[in-house]
């Protein structure tokens, strides 16, 4: 009886493990994360060079606790964010992205790091170019990859 006892419990306890998951399948999730962070990274840029601030700001998560920090000045706030990006659309911007990778942190973060170079005409005869680097934080809300931190330095 004792010896069944324990090949039942042994039965038991192999039924219920789950396979582990190989590295295989994790660097296929990260993969297809960071595809998707990348994508919406092309867009923003896509966005910023045709005057587009409602794509720019269409994954920012509409919260106060969002923040985007320009060159130190930390704005806080969906609100904050939006009327920034409002008064920056005043001026002809056009970006490039010229390298950039993603960080998958888990299943729901990410941190896409973008340097860039930009362009900026605040009038005809006043063109500004520079080159910057954006550091975006992305977190799954809802199944929807939202951005809830940008750091962005020139």
């Amino acid at each position: 009886m004792e010896i069944q006892s324990r090949i039942i419990l042994f039965l038991i306890l192999l039924g219920s493990c789950t396979p582990a998951e190989t590295p295989d399948q994790n660097i296929t999730d990260a993969d297809h994360i960071g595809d998707i962070i990348l994508r919406k990274g092309r867009l923003v840029e896509w966005a910023f060079n045709h005057g587009r601030m409602d794509t720019v700001l269409a994954d920012f998560w509409k919260s106060d606790s969002a923040t985007f920090i320009l060159n130190g000045r930390l704005l806080e706030g969906y609100s904050s964010i939006m009327n920034r990006f409002e008064q920056a659309n005043r001026n002809k911007i056009e970006i490039e992205i010229t390298k950039d990778k993603v960080v998958v942190l888990s299943p729901a973060s990410a941190i896409h790091i973008a340097s860039f170079d930009q362009r900026v005409e605040d009038s005809p005869d006043q063109i500004i170019n520079f080159k910057g680097t954006w550091t975006t934080v992305y977190q799954k809300i809802n199944n929807d990859w939202k951005v809830v931190n940008v750091h962005e330095s020139f």
